[in-house]
């Protein structure tokens, strides 16, 4: 066991640094990403109202305003479009810039956040183990997700999606705090956070409120005497309430009427296979290996742990079907799997699925070894081991083998700084820019984004049209108080 602790102590300390490295470069690259699309679409009345000097009390006024109108037109995710309202370029550039390495911080927290609490029952016993899954799990996430742009880098796509998952955990983290300690602040923050989160997109309160009750009712039976943990009730029904809130908002039934969308049975289903999917195609070679590094540490918090890891044929599916509802308001609305912003929390939902799987299957091996008297902890870590590499083996039935080696994330970041793609890139916006401040109300004719292959499926998410009345042109020039702009494609 001194063995099995100083290896986790090791890992900790090495999966802390390695996952600070991966993460320099990726908030970097935040500082040559800059405004797109909707993030003028929905802020420029808040910039107009700047503009006109309305100082902050209007900014929030504009934003109220665009979040009812919206409601009543389009969808009713009230809060996420209160949000949307307030992009970071409203008061400059840099803070656009700066949003990134927020968005990269605040998962990576929330990831930490989430797990402690799962993990630390004792600060000198699995403090290190805390440290070390969390830290790896949150490499994976940073590195492989498959659309950085859209998860980091773009304010209105990230904040609706990357941003509610992460204040999603947050949740879960304040109630299995609570569950030990029934501290009162807790439950008003989890209300405060429930209304907040019902009124985000559906792939994230969907999830948040059937893993709740599964919370309470597992809750409930392993602590009948504890009252105080069904009120955890009060939290779950202001979820639920803010998602009637947002699903009976007349904006839907209009935006439903542009796409086609499907039963619910079929989209339930559609749900289920697209995340066994996900679990299949997205778990390569770097989440073995880290499934590898890690199961030693499970089995280590597994064995100081009072849990008797019963019924994993029921909990598993359970666990899965509630990752897999993740998807199901999408297929049910327009048909489709949903963006690839979505893709990007199903992803992060992945890791963190077939990790917590993995342990709990984990957790009833060790409980069997222990049933039968064994006692060494090497064999079920050794059994453990070779069940991943068979698993991974079967699997390459499903997908080849190239599939399994994605690129990093931060290494794609590297080589693009390395080689003046990023440079590049900003220097073009800057360009545009300066024809913007130079022009007020101007009609402005830009040149189209020369970008590197890299940068398309990494930070480059488009550009505005060639035709001046196309929505994203017309709202550039309203952010900027400008006239008319086009972009001089080529024919």
């Amino acid at each position: 066991m001194k063995a099995l602790q100083k290896y986790i102590k090791i890992l900790s300390v090495l999966s802390l640094i390695a996952l600070i490295a991966c993460m320099i470069p990726l908030c970097l690259a935040g500082f040559y990403t800059h405004p797109l699309g909707d993030d003028y679409f929905y802020g420029y009345k808040a910039a107009t109202a700047l503009r006109e000097g309305q100082g902050l009390f209007g900014v929030l006024k504009e934003a109220f305003k665009g979040m009812v109108l919206q409601y009543r037109i389009w969808q009713g995710t009230y809060s996420a479009m209160f949000l949307m309202h307030l992009p970071p370029n409203l008061l400059g550039d840099i803070f656009y810039k700066l949003y990134p390495s927020f968005i990269i911080i605040f998962l990576t927290l929330s990831v930490f956040y989430v797990l402690r609490p799962l993990i630390v029952v004792n600060e000198k016993i699995t403090f290190h183990a805390h440290i070390a899954v969390s830290s790896l799990l949150c490499i994976f996430m940073l590195e492989e997700v498959p659309n950085s742009g859209e998860s980091f880098y773009w304010y209105n796509g990230s904040m609706y999606y990357t941003g509610f998952l992460a204040v999603t955990f947050i949740y879960f983290g304040l109630a299995f705090r609570y569950l030990k300690d029934h501290k009162t602040y807790r439950l008003i923050l989890l209300s405060i956070i429930a209304f907040i989160i019902g009124g985000g997109n559906y792939a994230s309160v969907l999830p948040a409120i059937l893993l709740m009750i599964f919370l309470i009712i597992l809750a409930f039976i392993l602590y009948k005497k504890e009252k105080k943990n069904l009120l955890l009730l009060i939290p779950l029904s202001i979820n639920i309430i803010g998602l009637f809130v947002s699903m009976l908002a007349p904006g839907n039934a209009i935006r439903g009427n542009t796409v086609a969308g499907m039963g619910a049975a079929k989209a339930i289903a559609k749900s289920i296979l697209a995340c066994a999917n996900y679990a299949a195609c997205w778990n390569g070679i770097i989440f073995f290996v880290i499934l590898a590094l890690l199961t030693p540490v499970f089995i280590y918090i597994i064995k100081n742990i009072d849990f008797k890891f019963h019924y994993s044929y029921f909990v598993c599916p359970v666990v899965f079907g509630i990752f897999s509802s993740s998807e199901c308001a999408t297929f049910y609305a327009q048909g489709n799997g949903g963006p690839a912003r979505l893709f990007d929390i199903c992803f992060y939902m992945t890791a963190l699925t077939v990790a917590f799987i993995w342990f709990y299957l984990c957790g009833a091996f060790i409980r069997l070894f222990e049933e039968k008297k064994e006692r060494k902890i090497k064999y079920p870590i050794l059994f453990s081991e070779a069940a991943l590499i068979l698993i991974f083996l079967l699997l390459l039935l499903y997908r080849p083998l190239s599939q399994t080696v994605p690129v990093p994330n931060s290494f794609t970041a590297c080589k693009a700084f390395a080689n003046g793609d990023m440079q590049s890139f900003d220097s073009q916006y800057k360009a545009r820019m300066k024809e913007v401040y130079d022009n007020p109300n101007g009609d402005l004719v830009f040149s189209p984004y020369e970008v590197s292959e890299d940068l398309i499926y990494f930070l480059y998410l488009g550009d505005m049209s060639k035709d001046p009345t196309h929505h994203n042109n017309v709202t550039f020039c309203r952010f900027h108080d400008l006239n008319s702009v086009v972009i001089d494609y080529p024919d």
